[in-house]
């Protein structure tokens, strides 16, 4: 404890950068669990099949179930802003899924949409911290 105390005085951006990252993986660890959990019942509003995944999904399979909330932007982008994806990147990069589909998702497992993005904030913040705090050590102290 004393370790961290002093890092913070020391260098406290790259301190809270590196805590960032440590809470991007405590999220990430917590959305594998989460997910893993209500596998069957996420496959059935997304797939329409309840064995497209089982339970302790390989990293790849999960990695790609855990960034549909990202889909949901697009979705949201695509139906308010007529923002088509398949024309920007000559191919669908997500899956597709409906409104109904991802208002039935939000709807039921919340979570699954807020752990997505508290990672994908963590990680942010880390990587901003980090690289302030190195440029204020190098350029300006």
């Amino acid at each position: 404890m004393e370790i961290i105390l002093i890092l913070f005085q020391k260098i406290p951006l790259i301190t809270l950068g590196l805590l960032f990252f440590v809470l991007l993986w405590v999220f990430f660890i917590s959305l594998y669990i989460y997910t893993n959990i209500y596998i069957k019942e996420i496959c059935k509003i997304v797939y329409k099949d309840e064995k497209k995944f089982k339970r302790l999904m390989e990293p790849f399979d999960f990695y790609y179930l855990s960034m549909l909330p990202s889909a949901y932007w697009r979705e949201i982008l695509n139906i308010k802003f007529n923002v088509s994806f398949k024309t920007l990147y000559k191919q669908n990069v997500y899956l597709k899924t409906d409104m109904p589909q991802l208002r039935a998702l939000f709807k039921n497992y919340p979570m699954f949409f807020y752990l997505h993005y508290l990672v994908i904030l963590s990680g942010g913040l880390g990587i901003f911290l980090l690289f302030l705090g190195v440029g204020l050590e190098k350029y300006f102290f």
